[in-house]
């Protein structure tokens, strides 16, 4: 892997967060720790799986916002907004003040991008592109979705990427510029460009603009401090 000095401009992390190893004397668990502890822990395995598959049988949705005086959409299929669902939408802080000022919301229901989400994109349909979206989130803190342009449309196919096999471009304050990415039995690094990776993160507190915080890292940490107290323990009551 190819390191570069900070003064010298763009680098590559390797791990999720270059600011923090360490915590109290406890080393951070690398990615490779959390993979090992996913597919050999089956706690860790049954939680993972439990909070990915309630995300994926969610389905994706796609509204339309109409401002007063503007016609309904009549480009693609919409149907009306139950009003459950309408107040469920305001009541979302990301989405509550742009639909409170909406004369109308409608719900389409035939579009690319709903296409797109839905189709089979290199073996995954809909539900299992959420799913393994969900698993990423809950063992490494975050998910990587490649979008690959095609010839006549801006993107033709969605790749999922293992998070353990991308590492973000970094400037020098920090922010990501870029990604790159190693295919699996490659043992090559291939860049990519940053307006063509989606980027999910569960935000780390010690660097919120690119590092991620796994919910295993947490409790993989608290797990191995509560062994090395149980091993404290023992010995002193063997003394």
């Amino acid at each position: 892997m190819e390191h570069i000095d900070k003064s010298a401009g763009d680098f590559w992390i390797s791990v999720g967060s270059p600011l923090l190893t360490s915590t109290a004397g406890r080393s951070i668990p690398t990615d490779s720790q959390l993979m090992l502890e996913y597919l050999t822990n089956d706690l860790v395995y049954t939680c993972a799986n439990w909070n990915a598959a309630s995300v994926a049988q969610v389905p994706f949705r796609l509204y339309a916002i109409r401002r007063p005086g503007q016609k309904p959409v009549s480009e693609f299929s919409t149907r009306h907004v139950p009003a459950k669902t309408l107040a469920q939408l305001k009541g979302n802080p990301n989405f509550s003040r742009t639909v409170s000022r909406a004369a109308a919301v409608e719900e389409i229901t035939e579009h690319p991008l709903l296409n797109l989400l839905e189709k089979d994109n290199d073996g995954l349909n809909g539900c299992q592109l959420r799913y393994m979206t969900g698993v990423y989130m809950e063992v490494f803190g975050g998910a990587y979705w490649l979008l690959e342009p095609g010839p006549f449309d801006p993107v033709r196919r969605i790749k999922v990427l293992p998070t353990q096999r991308v590492l973000p471009l970094r400037n020098n304050d920090l922010a990501v510029v870029g990604y790159k990415y190693m295919p699996a039995l490659t043992g090559a690094w291939i860049q990519l460009d940053r307006q063509n990776v989606l980027d999910f993160r569960f935000p780390a507190v010690e660097d919120p603009y690119g590092g991620r915080h796994a919910p295993l890292r947490s409790a993989y940490m608290q797990a191995e401090l509560a062994a090395k107290f149980a091993m404290y323990e023992n010995a002193l009551m063997d003394n």
